[in-house]
């Protein structure tokens, strides 16, 4: 948005349009060259569907690095916005419900993942004699995932705005703990394109959520799965938003702090994983969240979480 008068960067609506990419040039090529230089490999760089709103994509890296690059890439694309007269803010429901509906298209972090050996060089999630194409270790990372999504929310989307993206009217975000192949309407979509290429992309996060926090409750999530060899439910074959396309016993994804507080807390074996002296701070931090609400609705602010969250 300009820095001044925060009005999106441009107006139109069509996503991925190549004449909407080309709002200032100069801008997306320093992206495009500078954030590599920082250790950032830039992918693509597009627009997407709502004003102002773009999507830019860089190559994985493995372990901790991979938070690394998502937390150097959101402070490179504000320093950098900031140089052409903008302000690049990562919140992930910028408009407020009272003034634009909650159909308003959000802002996620998609963490695009898959397993390799020790040393980085055989990728574990395929398996060509598998009827799905998924290795038994996929699956039981994948349903570790699932049966700890609940409590996962908290970690992927820790804001009160970011938990407003999992609510019934959002248009294609996850609502509830489901996997299916190539399926934007479930939590985990999979992509099974061979040895080296099948990867799943967990859909929870939130663009203002960090990175560290969601890697670290993926891999809790999944480790668990591993070990417990959990069972991995049928994939969902059409849209997740409908409850008949649901199997028995899935769970919703918690849309509020105070029930995503809650699936938190539940959860043991995410909560004794992160230790008790982080689980503390963190909730304590949420409550504070959660305060804040409760004042800016007694004093009637609906642009609140605007004024709170805008430069995250």
């Amino acid at each position: 948005m300009d820095k001044d008068t925060h009005k999106p960067a441009f107006e139109t609506y069509q996503w991925n349009a190549t004449s909407r990419s080309s709002f200032n040039l100069d801008f997306t090529q320093q992206i495009g060259h500078d954030l590599p230089i920082a250790g950032v490999d830039i992918e693509s760089i597009e627009t997407e569907s709502d004003p102002g709103q773009m999507e830019i994509t860089y190559k994985p890296a493995f372990g901790i690095r991979a938070a690394d690059n998502a937390h150097t890439y959101k402070t490179a694309i504000k320093e950098i916005a900031y140089q052409h007269n903008y302000k690049a803010q990562f919140m992930t429901k910028p408009k407020p419900d009272s003034l634009y509906g909650n159909r308003d298209r959000c802002n996620g972090a998609h963490l695009n993942h898959s397993l390799w050996d020790a040393d980085g060089k055989t990728a574990l999630f395929y398996d060509a004699s598998s009827s799905t194409g998924l290795s038994t270790v996929a699956q039981h990372w994948m349903a570790g995932i699932l049966a700890h999504a609940p409590a996962m929310t908290l970690l992927h989307s820790p804001t009160i705005n970011c938990l407003g993206r999992h609510r019934m009217g959002s248009i294609m975000t996850p609502k509830n703990a489901t996997w299916g192949f190539d399926n934007r309407s479930c939590l985990l979509r999979v992509k099974v394109a061979g040895q080296t290429s099948t990867y799943i992309e967990d859909r929870l996060g939130s663009s203002a959520g960090s990175p560290y926090l969601s890697l670290a409750g993926l891999i809790i999530a999944g480790i668990d799965g591993i070990q417990r060899q959990l069972p991995l439910p049928r994939p969902i074959t059409g849209s997740a938003f409908e409850e008949n396309n649901l199997p028995p016993g899935t769970s919703r994804l918690p849309d509020t702090m105070k029930d995503a507080i809650q699936a938190f807390l539940e959860d043991k074996v995410v909560t004794e994983a992160l230790g008790s002296d982080f689980v503390k701070a963190f909730i304590a931090a949420k409550m504070h969240e959660m305060q804040c609400e409760e004042n800016a609705k007694a004093k009637g602010d609906e642009h609140w979480e605007q004024n709170y969250y805008a430069f995250l």
